[in-house]
């Protein structure tokens, strides 16, 4: 085999021994996958924008199943290689627009030009590392919570209570979310 072009490879060129950057970018894919799902993509928003990528990083075929607990990827390259990943999705469930608007412009831009595996890795570790502001998150919060009592006909008692509450399941989801990440299993049990 000769040598063929690749937007893997900074020089666009790659040779026989494929094998790593093959295995680089189907991790870096499943990476935006797991954040994707962890942001509250649907599954096949996720399936859609793994497919594309892997199409524009030089993969002729590309087989993605995912569900909410799990991600597979094949990729078929031209040269008949072959590459399978599966990721376990563990942290899933919430909704963050700001990383999935992130991570959808980081996905458009490689499918219109494809980044060099190592390029990407740093752009999505980029993503992954931005804070999001916690004021933002309470004041969201407490809006959203009286917007509704209001909108549902609560007086202004009721829009003040609905407003603490939101205040406080939006502390009590953000403290749980910490001590959660730390664990690799959380149980709840209750006496029979």
């Amino acid at each position: 085999m000769g040598l063929t072009t690749s937007p893997l490879v900074s020089g666009g060129q790659w040779t026989d021994d494929n094998s790593a950057r093959h295995a680089s970018l189907l991790h870096r894919l499943l990476d935006i996958g797991e954040l994707l799902m962890a942001s509250g993509a649907e599954v096949n928003r996720v399936e859609d924008t793994l497919t594309r990528m892997g199409k524009a990083y030089g993969a002729s075929h590309m087989n993605v199943f995912v569900i909410t607990t799990s991600i597979v990827v094949t990729m078929i390259f031209p040269d008949g290689t072959e590459r399978t990943q599966t990721r376990r999705i563990r942290n899933g469930g919430s909704t963050d627009f700001t990383l999935l608007e992130d991570l959808n412009a980081l996905s458009r831009r490689c499918c219109a030009n494809p980044l060099p595996v190592e390029d990407l890795k740093e752009k999505i570790e980029e993503i992954r590392a931005r804070k999001h502001s916690d004021l933002l998150y309470y004041v969201g919060n407490v809006v959203g919570a009286g917007s509704f009592t209001a909108f549902f006909a609560g007086t202004l008692p009721d829009v003040i209570a609905a407003s603490i509450l939101g205040l406080l399941v939006s502390a009590m989801r953000k403290r749980l979310g910490k001590s959660r990440r730390h664990r690799s299993s959380t149980t709840l049990s209750a006496p029979s």
